[in-house]
């Protein structure tokens, strides 16, 4: 039985006033976020929906936000990348007038194999805090998938009846430094020492 969303986001004590829910491979993953009003009274009168391109949120991503950029000093793959989008205004100078539109607060899969939800929220660890729901059998306490969890900061709970059994809860999440950035830039580090003692 998979819980509602309001069930997983008590049970975590995740923030956010609007969920929305998408898959990953066959993971449900589930997203408490808050609405940036200001920008998303921008965007609806500028006609501006969700901007899903790639090289476009890279572009947008090179210029600060309301600040004229002088046009020569970007890179050209940015100005072709972002000509004719109605958020940037392209002349001698550049200005980005748009931003993200909401700030993701938390987020959870649910599943019945706990390595499976993992995979699924590993890239989200530089994002927001996250939780693992299982609605299989209860991890026991040595398995592996549930140490990794406790490593990487991922909350786990177990659906019980109508209940989330909470076995353990997210790591503070901040945003400039968390469990999954340090470990990445460890292991960085160690390709670089790696590189330098072979040279």
């Amino acid at each position: 039985m998979r819980p509602a969303a309001t069930s997983i986001q008590r049970a975590f004590n995740f923030a956010g006033s609007v969920t929305a829910e998408r898959r990953v491979g066959t993971t449900r993953l589930v997203f408490f976020a808050d609405l940036q009003d200001e920008e998303v009274a921008r965007r609806a009168h500028r006609g501006i929906g969700a901007i899903v391109d790639r090289g476009v949120i890279n572009a947008l991503w090179e210029l600060p936000e309301d600040l004229e950029i002088p046009r020569e000093s970007l890179p050209e793959w940015v100005l072709k990348r972002l000509g004719g989008f109605v958020a940037v205004e392209i002349s001698e100078v550049v200005r980005r007038r748009v931003r993200p539109p909401l700030a993701i607060r938390g987020a959870a899969a649910t599943g019945r194999n706990l390595s499976r939800l993992l995979d699924a929220l590993g890239p989200l660890s530089s994002v927001c805090a996250t939780a693992a729901v299982v609605t299989g059998t209860e991890p026991r306490p040595d398995e592996a998938a549930l140490l990794n969890a406790r490593l990487f900061g991922v909350a786990v709970g177990v659906v019980s009846d109508d209940n989330i059994h909470v076995l353990g809860h997210a790591e503070t999440f901040q945003p400039d430094i968390g469990p999954y950035q340090w470990h990445l830039a460890e292991l960085v580090y160690a390709e670089i020492a790696e590189t330098s003692v072979k040279q």
